[in-house]
């Protein structure tokens, strides 16, 4: 009696329970255009990273890029719905980078965005990313 009283019991705390839930991180699609004192940003890669909830150290989720087209548009398919940090570094090219190594010019940061945090939601976001000038 004993014995199935306790395994009612366990019965009974697994089913209220489940199996100890689900640690998945939503994320969601998002596509928008890149720009600099109104030109597109090419080529260049935008990455979203999770940013902290209010009272966390550490965000959960991991960054997600996509590259810049020719006329600045980019689509993320998976960022972490919430708050990101977007940053934005240059893509260098052939070209780039034989110059690059004959003036040691290693700073892959185009610009600053014009905000801190971009929300993510849920389904599709359009975001367009305004990049301050360095220096201003």
């Amino acid at each position: 009696m004993r014995r199935l009283f306790c395994l009612t019991t366990l019965g009974l705390c697994l089913l209220t329970t489940g199996c100890g839930g689900s640690d998945e991180i939503e994320t969601a699609a998002v596509e928008g255009k890149v720009t600099m004192d109104g030109q597109p940003v090419y080529p260049a890669t935008i990455t979203f990273s999770p940013a902290p909830s209010k009272g966390q150290t550490t965000a959960k989720g991991r960054p997600a890029s996509a590259s810049t087209e020719v006329d600045g548009t980019y689509s993320v398919p998976d960022a972490v719905v919430g708050y990101n940090v977007v940053g934005v570094m240059k893509e260098f090219t052939d070209q780039d980078s034989e110059e690059a190594e004959d003036s040691e010019m290693n700073i892959p940061l185009i610009g600053k965005p014009s905000r801190d945090n971009y929300l993510v939601e849920s389904g599709s976001n359009t975001v367009d990313i305004q990049l301050v000038s360095p220096g201003t």
